[in-house]
């Protein structure tokens, strides 16, 4: 008998991964990666809003479970349908929001199946993500050192102009990119271990420890180049189709 594939599912970020930030994914990304989902499970995992992430689900057609809102949710592309979700207790999202009223900075939050930019807009207080930019490096200590321990919070970070600035990524500690590889794993009737994970970020780091196979963009932080079982190239060189030929055989 043939050996059983050694992993069953690849869990991708989007922007840096599959295009380069603002940039649509292409033709030749798009039939790489939706050839890979023939085979095995494929689910795309980000910060962006679910309904962001949906609509790039579509270009990949894409039908399975999805990973949105820094982690926190967990939806089935198409219908919307929420699989798994995990908010923020109101009293954290009222003191960062408090927080950020206190600066120039912007934020974006998920409340229920809104994105909500103001916080006059927030009716329900099921939030499940904040995001706040553009924040500069010196000011990074505001939001990372603005929850105690005690507090069931996770803050991350992501580039927003590299070199410059930052955006931070504010979710409940249950609802991490990090626990979502083993929330979608169960999901899928799967393991971690058997999960490929690909991403370029500092924010993708605690999410591709979690994966069997991790896999860094040549774009990718210093950070999780370090963790990397292995570097694919650039994004710019379609460094996703290099790593999906490279394991593909493993896939099924």
């Amino acid at each position: 008998m043939p050996a059983s594939p050694q992993y069953t599912a690849v869990l991708t970020d989007i922007d840096g991964t599959l295009a380069p930030y603002g940039v649509p994914p292409s033709a030749a990304v798009v039939a790489g990666l939706a050839a890979v989902a023939e085979r095995c499970h494929v689910g795309l995992i980000s910060s962006r809003d679910f309904h962001y992430v949906n609509a790039m689900a579509a270009r990949f057609g894409l039908t399975g479970p999805q990973v949105a809102d820094g982690g926190a949710r967990i939806f089935r592309a198409e219908t919307l349908e929420t699989l798994d979700c995990i908010f923020l207790e109101r009293e954290d999202a009222q003191t960062l929001l408090d927080a950020v009223a206190q600066t120039d900075y912007t934020f974006s939050a998920v409340d229920d199946t809104s994105v909500v930019e103001a916080v006059a807009d927030i009716r329900h207080w099921r939030i499940t993500r904040v995001t706040v930019l553009p924040v500069p490096t010196a000011d990074l200590p505001r939001f990372e050192e603005l929850f105690g321990p005690e507090r069931p919070v996770h803050v991350t970070r992501f580039p927003y102009e590299p070199g410059r600035t930052w955006g931070v990524d504010v979710t409940h500690k249950l609802g991490t990119k990090a626990t979502a590889v083993h929330r979608y794993a169960r999901l899928i009737g799967t393991t971690p271990a058997r999960i490929i994970g690909i991403g370029d970020g500092p924010n993708d780091v605690e999410f591709l420890q979690e994966c069997g196979l991790r896999i860094a963009m040549g774009n990718a932080h210093p950070d999780l180049k370090a963790i990397a079982h292995w570097i694919a190239p650039d994004v710019t060189e379609h460094g996703i189709l290099a790593a999906l030929e490279r394991y593909g055989g493993e896939l099924g």
